[in-house]
Order: C-alpha cells, then sequence, then structure tokens
C-alpha cells in the first residue's frame, strides 16, 4: 500500500476550491442564478452568451500574462523557466475579476462600432489589466480560505438567522 503526503492533497482540494469560488463569483456576477428567460431557447441564449462572456474574460487575461511574461519572468519570487501557459494557479500575478469583467463588455460595446474599435479596446484592457494586477504575496504559507461554512444547508441557516436577528423592523422604532 502506497503512502501519500497530506500536502499535495490539501494542495489539490485548495485549487479545486478556488476554482469553484470563482465560478460562484462569476455565477452570481453574470446574474446566472436568475435567468429572466422563461423559453427553454432564451435560456440557452444567455447561457451562450454568457459562456462566449467567460471566454473572451479567459482570452484577455490569458493574452495579458502573454503580452508582459517578461516582465512577470523578471520578478524577484518567479523562477526564470515559468511560462504564461502554466495555468493560472501558477501565475504570479492576479488580475483583478471585476475589472476584466467590466473590460470584456467594453469590448462587447466597442465590436458593435467595428473592427478597429474592438482591437483598440483589446489592447487598452489588456494594459489596463496589467496596471490594475495584484501579486502574489511570497510570505504566505497558505492560501486564503473562506471562514464561512462550506456546508450549504449551515451556510443558509446562519445567513437567514443573521437577516432575521440583525434588521430593524419598521414598528420597533425608538422616539
Amino acid at each position: 500500500m502506497a503512502t501519500f503526503s497530506a500536502w499535495p492533497t490539501a494542495d489539490l482540494y485548495q485549487r479545486r476550491w478556488g476554482i469553484e469560488t470563482a465560478y460562484r463569483e462569476a455565477k452570481g456576477w453574470h446574474g446566472l442564478d436568475a435567468l429572466p428567460g422563461r423559453s427553454k431557447q432564451m435560456v440557452q441564449q444567455e447561457v451562450c452568451s454568457l459562456m462566449l462572456f467567460w471566454l473572451m474574460q479567459g482570452e484577455l487575461e490569458g493574452q495579458a500574462r502573454a503580452v508582459y511574461a517578461d516582465e512577470i519572468r523578471q520578478q524577484p519570487s518567479v523562477d526564470p523557466k515559468w511560462t504564461p501557459a502554466e495555468g493560472i494557479a501558477e501565475s504570479p500575478v492576479i488580475f483583478n475579476r471585476k475589472l476584466a469583467v467590466t473590460s470584456v463588455a467594453l469590448l462587447m460595446a466597442a465590436a458593435v462600432s467595428g473592427l478597429e474599435e474592438a482591437v483598440q479596446s483589446w489592447r487598452v484592457s489588456i494594459r489596463y489589466l496589467w496596471q490594475n494586477r495584484a501579486r502574489r504575496r511570497p510570505g504566505r504559507s497558505c492560501r486564503r480560505t473562506s471562514e464561512r461554512p462550506h456546508d450549504l444547508k449551515m451556510r443558509d441557516k446562519i445567513s437567514s438567522a443573521a437577516a432575521k436577528g440583525g434588521r430593524r423592523k419598521s414598528d420597533d422604532r425608538r422616539c
């Protein structure tokens, strides 16, 4: 029987949890948790447009990493053999997700005007993402984890209790 260290397993779990957290954020940010369309075709159209949106967001971040790969490699905490194709989890640079979403929305609006304007907006978006990047902090021994419970039933119970107890009713006014 083979023995395994706990660190690789914990690392895989943390990576998976980070992806699920990013997906949950994106789902809420783009309104996938409450689709306004009622027919099957409307829901399919909305999901397809959101998937296209996410693909553009990922491509924008990937191209920003590729364009600024030399600058990323020159950082003291980065392995000189690092390549942009290694993936998000290994990337020493983190891009602001809300800024990326806003950039993609502006790109889609610019694409309506014409290809030249869309290309110019794409270049500006890559530069803007790079200027507003965050760096992974080398002093951390563990990745950040949420303090909220992972169990959905427990989380719903806690959030509903906080909503009931923390809110002042209109009849409860003090004079």
